[in-house]
């Protein structure tokens, strides 16, 4: 990936998330169906940890790429149950480019969000759509 198109999606997905973040944060009004949709994100991610009351945590993960639909979530949850109760969780394999890792750290940093790394393997070759 080029670094003009690695700075283009991280420019992407901050300016996504930045919306939501400093909309609670500097208490702008979001416009009303963004913030309604806002509220029942949060609402879905606090009904689902209070299902959980062997997990004292309260913590939640959240499947992350560095891309603009996994981290407009990762700042959904943010908003919602604060940046403490959440964690960004990123696959790593030989199929995930460096620039691309590094871009999805950056990203989430800006959010205000840990990242976890797991190490997956991609597909077999087999199974992917040529």
């Amino acid at each position: 990936m080029t670094p003009d198109r690695r700075n283009l999606l991280n420019a992407s997905a901050l300016g996504a998330a930045g919306v939501l973040i400093a909309s609670r944060a500097e208490a702008a009004p979001l416009p009303s169906a963004l913030e309604a949709a806002a509220e029942h994100v949060g609402d879905l991610l606090r009904s689902a940890l209070a299902t959980r009351p062997d997990d004292p945590s309260g913590r939640v993960g959240v499947a992350y790429s560095g891309g603009v639909d996994s981290t407009v979530l990762l700042a959904l949850a943010a908003r919602s149950l604060g940046p403490s109760r959440v964690v960004a969780v990123l696959g790593v394999s030989p199929s995930l480019a460096a620039d691309e890792r590094a871009g999805a750290h950056d990203v989430a940093r800006a959010v205000g969000i840990p990242v976890v790394e797991i190490a997956t393997l991609p597909p077999p070759i087999a199974t992917m759509a040529l």
